[in-house]
């Protein structure tokens, strides 16, 4: 008879890799595998994955994410605001909520840090912090995945990437991209559309490891 135990998380929270049980934080981390077990597709299906964080769509818009973490919030989604919980993509502060329904995108881990946080990731918040990490090309083999998604009012969602080495052991490469869209549920006084979609996401990202001691991640969105 054989335990498997409790499987190693690592986590980045502190700048450094170390275990997710060595760290003195209140941090939830949810991993690949668990985000596609429960057909995570979006920030806002990160919805109930972690206690005390509730994510809602902006009135900047259907791309405008909305986080509270512990009940701190920004109420409004301006350009001139500051959220109350930051997000940071491959620690990469994204420094407004419009837009970060496209960030969600080729997603290997998520952390999510509650309560205040330092400038230890370049930006201070009263609500806390969530850590998106991309997932980096293989350097060993060739693959990839495509996943679609249909709904009513016109609900579209294609995700797909696909990765390979291009040196083996040292230099690879990866490509993902999204469409999103939806045509809304209605019209305002002015003829606006409510609550429809049209996002287009884009990532390729290159992972050079010439030496045990050197590695290389280039990424643009």
């Amino acid at each position: 008879v054989s335990s498997g135990g409790v499987q190693d998380i690592v986590v980045t929270a502190r700048r450094v890799s170390e275990s997710v049980q060595k760290v003195p934080l209140a941090i939830t981390v949810v991993g690949g595998e668990q985000l596609e077990d429960s057909s995570v597709r979006g920030i806002k299906d990160l919805q109930g994955m972690a206690p005390a964080m509730y994510i809602t769509t902006g009135n900047g818009g259907p791309s405008t994410a909305n986080i509270a973490i512990r009940g701190q919030t920004q109420a409004d989604s301006l350009l001139v605001t500051d959220p109350s919980v930051a997000v940071y993509l491959n620690e990469i502060n994204l420094p407004r909520q419009i837009g970060l329904r496209s960030a969600f995108l080729d997603v290997d881990q998520v952390q999510v840090l509650k309560g205040p946080q330092g400038t230890l990731f370049g930006k201070n918040t009263t609500g806390g912090a969530l850590l998106l990490r991309s997932k980096r090309p293989d350097l060993a083999a060739a693959g990839g995945y495509l996943q679609g998604t249909m709904g009513n009012l016109g609900t579209l969602q294609i995700t797909g990437a696909a990765g390979a080495p291009i040196i083996d052991g040292v230099l690879g490469i990866r490509f993902a991209g999204q469409i999103a869209s939806k045509d809304g549920y209605g019209r305002n006084a002015i003829g606006q559309k409510l609550g429809d979609q049209y996002d287009r996401s884009a990532r390729v990202s290159l992972l050079a490891e010439p030496s045990e001691a050197l590695s290389v991640f280039l990424t643009a969105d």
